[in-house]
């Protein structure tokens, strides 16, 4: 579209106990592992290398120096290099910053996630990375810092998300790390606290995404979390790390530690620790159960195996006393080397920097496909010429008086969160940027003090902002966004509200506002953040973005009960978010899956074509019933027979589907054998119930369009 149109930037933009189940049959075949291993080659190579090793150089290898292991160079083994992140490679000049995983998984597009992870995989391996830390687990806690890192609120959701990206990263020989395992859902207290899951809690939520990490895509490394899981560190918990994910799953990569997260030596290797992540010595810690607050940080170089750390000469005294067998040993290194084999990283000779391939027009379509229009009443999207000026009004539409060029201000706009996850900008376009050059294109440009009334449409840019280290401490905008947007919305009739946040925020004060008639929550875009959203707003790229979380109408309405500290009791169960909101039969006010088009879309002929315990198949006819061509997410859910106990309803597929206007296509979606059992707690196994079944399809978790049931 191209018109001339008059952009008003504000000079001073404003801040503002348990039974078994009835009538269930197991399903071996289900959760079966292949009988063809695809680890084999790779397993071979490591055993032939790790036979020559001494105990002192198995242990060079597993242990860790500011995220580089150390070289065994008469075996031809070089030191291995570990970085983060999620949105790309951490602390690099010339890397990409690309959209939050949040964003990836908003798209709900599963060749944009296996896109995404080829791309970042291929920066890593350009930098001289060979195992990257990312991808990271799903969102249970609304208000928890790392949510904008995560995949999410729904374990289906998370599978996919983080599996195509590791699927993605892998292919481009860089190992991917899934983390952080598991019930670390907060960082309040993360390095002390106890998080305490019920067994099918546990199973079908939060170890679910790891478990289709090991056996679907095979995924090289997983980290551990800091926290206790029912009492045990993780990182020292045989159940965990031995018997469910090494031997009930069959895991063939190996399990590292986060930074600082040892808290027993021994007991750590023993109980299946595969590779100590490095950064801190240990001498408060190492032989106790984790006086954090006493450890003295610091960042070794390669003589730190010979001073004392943890690993290293620590455990070779272990080694040599007995106290951690060979064999234990040998597991770990070889765990180590045949997920370099793997995935084809090259062992010998060390990884040279390269230039990165061309991204930002991914990472700019990334962004689009993320944004998710929740509401757009009286057609006030996309921007048209009848809009003959806008105001461009909120902190957030621009960088920061703090903002220096790679680094992320908070006090201005938020492209991507904090901690260790954000990747240093290579430049950062900002709404009011390209807001000014899509109006420079139009003809245009104007400055006005009172912007809000001048404007024909006022956009007003709030966030909120998320790291690592820390919880949000409430729902509420930053910078006084909510009185902001209040304020604007008193004096204009078409305001339109662009959120940066990274999960759920407070919009009950304003929402309802008939003066607010556009709302996009765009999430952390990354480096090309202003672009993709211009491209939504102007009508360039349709929005098909869905959240990856609800909305509630009150903060009330959620029900994860706030951290303590040291108990984190997950007594909700398997009941959060969407799950929660069917339960109670209170209505949230923009549902997990939600988001709007330009166009609309209607369904009709479900049919369940196959079902058995080795999959279901499903299929649906969707028309595009509007004037723009467009992209609908289709989305299947499962209702379990009653007996169950189980939620009403849960994601198990969802089909991005472009169609053009006055169109139909036949949309099909499979449940994978992976994801139909549920878990018996008291046989100890994923099972298949006998019983009938509910099929919903729809628009979003609260948009059902059609139903249907099959007998299984």
């Amino acid at each position: 579209m191209h018109f001339t149109q008059t952009v008003l930037l504000a000079s001073a933009l404003l801040s503002a106990g348990a039974a078994a189940l009835p009538d269930v049959a197991a399903d071996p075949s289900a959760l079966a592992r292949r009988t063809d291993d695809p680890w084999a080659a790779a397993k071979s190579q490591a055993a032939a290398v790790v036979a020559q090793l001494t105990t002192e150089e198995k242990i060079r290898i597993i242990n860790l120096c500011v995220g580089q292991t150390f070289p065994v160079a008469r075996v031809g083994v070089r030191g291995f290099c570990l970085q983060d992140g999620p949105t790309g490679v951490r602390i690099a000049d010339g890397a990409s910053a690309f959209s939050a995983s949040v964003n990836v998984a908003a798209t709900f597009d599963k060749q944009l996630m296996k896109e995404r992870g080829e791309l970042i995989g291929a920066e890593f391996a350009g930098k001289g990375v060979d195992i990257a830390l990312m991808p990271v687990h799903m969102a249970r806690d609304p208000l928890a810092g790392r949510n904008w890192e995560g995949q999410g609120a729904d374990p289906y959701l998370t599978a996919i998300s983080a599996g195509y990206q590791i699927r993605g990263v892998q292919s481009q020989g860089v190992v991917a790390t899934v983390k952080h395992l598991v019930g670390n859902e907060q960082e309040s207290w993360r390095h002390h606290s106890d998080s305490e899951i019920d067994d099918r809690t546990l199973r079908e939520i939060y170890l679910r995404p790891f478990q289709y990490a090991v056996q679907k895509e095979n995924v090289g490394a997983i980290m551990h979390s800091y926290n206790m899981l029912n009492g045990t560190h993780t990182g020292q918990n045989a159940r965990l790390l031995t018997d469910i994910v090494k031997g009930e799953w069959g895991y063939n990569g190996f399990i590292m530690s986060d930074w600082w997260a040892l808290t027993n030596q021994t007991k750590a290797a023993n109980a299946g620790l595969d590779m100590l992540m490095p950064g801190a010595a240990w001498s408060t810690v190492c032989n106790g159960e984790g006086a954090f607050e006493n450890t003295v940080y610091g960042y070794p170089g390669a003589e730190a195996f010979e001073t004392g750390y943890c690993w290293g000469s620590n455990l070779l005294a272990d080694a040599q006393a007995g106290h951690v067998s060979d064999a234990r040993l040998t597991d770990a290194v070889t765990r180590i080397l045949s997920s370099a084999y793997y995935v084809g990283l090259p062992t010998g000779a060390t990884r040279t920097s390269t230039s990165r391939a061309p991204t930002a027009s991914t990472i700019r379509n990334s962004g689009a496909a993320s944004a998710v229009l929740v509401k757009n009443s009286r057609g006030v999207l996309p921007l048209t010429s009848a809009a003959r000026s806008v105001a461009v009004i909120g902190s957030d539409a621009t960088f920061g008086a703090a903002y220096e060029s790679g680094g992320v201000d908070p006090s201005g706009h938020v492209a991507q969160g904090g901690g260790s996850g954000p990747t240093r900008f290579p430049y950062l376009v900002t709404p009011l940027a390209a807001l000014s050059a899509r109006a420079a294109d139009n003809g245009d440009l104007a400055t006005a003090a009172s912007v809000a009334a001048l404007g024909d449409v006022a956009l007003v840019f709030v966030k909120s902002y998320a790291t690592e280290s820390g919880d949000r401490p409430s729902y509420a905008l930053d910078s006084n966004g909510d009185a902001l947007v209040k304020a604007v919305a008193a004096v204009n009739k078409n305001t339109v509200v662009v959120l940066n946040i990274p999960s759920p925020v407070d919009m009950s004060g304003w929402v309802d506002n008939e003066n607010v008639t556009a709302i996009i929550v765009a999430l952390y875009p990354g480096q090309e953040s202003g672009n993709s959203l211009v491209d939504v707003l102007y009508g360039d790229y349709n929005p098909s973005g869905r959240l990856p979380f609800s909305i509630a109408r009150s903060t009330a309405d959620y029900n994860v009960p706030e951290a303590e500290q040291p108990k984190v009791q997950y007594s909700e169960g398997l009941y959060f978010d969407y799950r929660q909101f069917d339960k109670t039969g209170v209505k949230p006010l923009y549902p997990f899956g939600h988001g709007l088009s330009y166009t609309t879309f209607a369904y009709s002929n479900l049919q369940v074509t196959a079902a058995s315990r080795h999959g279901v198949d499903v299929s649906v006819d969707v028309s595009n019933t509007g004037a723009l061509p467009g992209n609908e997410v289709v989305q299947l859910y499962l209702g379990y027979p009653a007996a169950t106990n189980s939620p009403v309803k849960q994601l198990k597929d969802f089909n991005k589907v472009n169609i053009k206007a006055g169109r139909s296509a036949t949309v099909s979606l499979h449940i994978d054998s992976f994801f139909l059992p549920i878990w018996d707690v008291v046989q100890q196994a994923w099972v298949v119930p006998s019983g009938t079944y509910t099929v919903y399809v729809g628009a979003s978790s609260g948009d059902i369009r059609a139903t249907a049931q099959f007998t299984i």
